[in-house]
């Protein structure tokens, strides 16, 4: 006949099955939404230039297909 298990396996295996995943979930979540923020301020300033290059980018792309479109309506191919 089997022994009946004591009490401190029965929490062990509490902790093992329920917490530690659970606390590793927690611990990773903080951990990615720290770093996350932790930008270096040469990296914001960058990042800045770069949306700011982009947005004139597309503004040029949407000049550009206008006139485009006002020479030859059919330019697309539709």
């Amino acid at each position: 006949m089997q022994e009946p298990m004591s009490d401190f396996t029965a929490l062990l295996i509490i902790f093992v099955v329920f917490i530690v995943p659970l606390w590793l979930i927690l611990y990773f979540r903080h951990k990615d939404k720290v770093l996350a923020g932790s930008l270096a301020n040469e990296d914001r300033v960058r990042l800045q230039e770069l949306e700011q290059q982009a947005n004139h980018l597309k503004q040029r792309l949407k000049t550009l297909e206008k006139i485009l479109q006002d020479l030859d309506p059919n330019w697309r191919g539709d």
